[in-house]
């Protein structure tokens, strides 16, 4: 049931509210999302994304991916990337990202289709890995891209389906 995995995966989350609530003489709450205020909630996504509801929460705020100011929107391209060869851009995310064996099967891949790719590991992959998933057949590995601006030059995406990936 998915709901037990997102129990489960953000126990830590709920275990802080629970210890600051109990500071402050609060009664925590059960779940996490007891917590949501009933006045307004922020979300990543985009009203695209949402589930629709009968009686939809008038509160809630769709501000798209949050970033810090430095989101690399404004560093270059790899600036040899060859027009005439289709461009291929690769990210599992961050929880995906040190996937060493799969970045390579995918690399391979890649290298065999004769296409570019650029392999985006959010700092999951050493440097010695990084050189392995460039020898399997990345033309590029890095830790992060300038992602926006990487997909708008892709002429195709492999990825985890992450939420910036997605809302990007």
């Amino acid at each position: 049931h998915s709901a037990n995995v997102y129990d489960w995966f953000m126990h830590p989350h709920a275990r802080v509210l629970r210890e600051h609530a109990c500071r402050l003489g609060l009664v925590p709450s059960g779940r996490l999302d007891d917590w949501l205020s009933p006045a307004a909630q922020i979300s990543q996504s985009l009203p695209e994304f949402e589930f629709t509801t009968r009686t939809p929460f008038t509160g809630l705020h769709h501000v798209g991916p949050l970033r810090a100011s430095g989101d690399g929107t404004s560093e270059a391209l790899p600036d040899d990337i060859d027009p005439a060869r289709p461009f291929v851009f690769v990210s599992l995310g961050t929880l995906q990202g040190g996937r060493l064996r799969l970045l390579c099967r995918i690399a391979r891949g890649c290298r065999l289709a004769g296409v570019q790719a650029l392999v985006a590991h959010c700092g999951r992959l050493s440097d010695e890995q990084a050189a392995t998933v460039r020898a399997a057949g990345a033309r590029w590995v890095t830790d992060f891209a300038p992602q926006r601006a990487v997909l708008e030059r892709a002429d195709a995406v492999i990825t985890h389906g992450g939420l910036n990936t997605v809302m990007d």
